[in-house]
């Protein structure tokens, strides 16, 4: 598996109703300029990923990290 580095957070979801965080990060492969942005909550301390899916469109991200934040 290749190895990422996290560039910068892009954008942060919040969910009104429970307070609930969504931070969406930006990272770069290794070895490569190709860029992917991935949905992350933190639970416990620890930044944990929504799915194990990297996207290359923000608004893929933006988009699973509003259907996580309005789960029920």
């Amino acid at each position: 598996m290749k190895t990422f580095t996290t560039l910068n957070v892009v954008s942060k979801i919040t969910n009104p109703k429970t307070g609930e965080v969504v931070e969406i990060l930006k990272v770069q492969k290794d070895g490569t300029k190709r860029t992917f942005f991935k949905p992350v909550v933190e639970k416990d301390g620890k930044k944990m990923m929504i799915t194990t899916t990297l996207w290359a469109r923000l608004y893929d991200a933006e988009s699973l990290a509003k259907k996580y934040l309005n789960r029920q």
